[in-house]
């Protein structure tokens, strides 16, 4: 059994485990990448970015 390691820039990553899986997910926007691959840090898409602890700012007057 293979296994093909895929991501999709909305989507995140996935496994795949054939490979008419794979040409099928990358027909659909889904790319190929090796598990040692490192990625760029602007790579990561928004919404896996920590988020803003706190809410506003209280004003002082």
């Amino acid at each position: 059994m293979a296994t093909i390691y895929l991501r999709h820039e909305v989507h995140g990553t996935k496994v795949a485990i054939a490979e008419e899986e794979a040409l099928s997910d990358e027909s659909n926007g889904w790319e190929r990448y090796m598990l040692d691959d490192d990625r760029e840090e602007d790579d990561v898409p928004a919404f896996l970015s920590p988020r803003r602890k706190g809410g506003r700012s209280k004003r002082t007057e």
